[in-house]
């Protein structure tokens, strides 16, 4: 069994499954699905596959930061520093803001709660398909995005 990342026509990545070849050949639009390597790096629900590339890419969090090819993560242009606190990128300035007791970074919990909701209706989705086709066993492998 591999994993595969269906793609809509932006490349953004709308399901990823664990299946064998055959049954993704089986599909309408086989084209759809790509198969996740270590070439191609992780592919989450809510990531852009890069053709040009070949890999899995999240959205350009930040204006600022640039694309590291070979892990395909986008790195900020000052590296966050490593001593164990909690950080927040402030684009504007381009550094690193600790972040005081007790604050949070608005913008990863509104994400994580969407995240939560999509992973919800792919589960949905998934138990439809599982209960019309006893043939079929499909499972979603949700992966969710790296915190910034």
């Amino acid at each position: 069994m591999s994993k595969y990342a269906k793609v809509n026509k932006d490349n953004e990545v709308i399901e990823v499954i664990v299946s064998e070849k055959a049954f993704i050949d089986q599909f309408s639009n086989p084209q759809e699905y790509i198969a996740v390597t270590g070439q191609t790096t992780s592919a989450g629900i809510g990531m852009v596959y890069d053709v040009s590339r070949g890999i899995f890419r999240h959205h350009k969090p930040f204006e600022s930061w640039v694309l590291n090819l070979t892990t395909g993560e986008w790195e900020p242009t000052k590296k966050r520093p490593e001593d164990g606190k909690a950080y927040k990128w402030n684009e504007e300035s381009q550094e690193w803001f600790e972040l005081k007791e007790g604050e949070r970074i608005q913008d990863n919990e509104k994400t994580r709660r969407a995240d939560q909701k999509v992973h919800e209706e792919k589960l949905k989705y998934m138990d439809r398909i599982n209960k019309s086709n006893p043939k079929v066993k499909l499972r979603t492998v949700y992966e969710i995005p790296k915190k910034i």
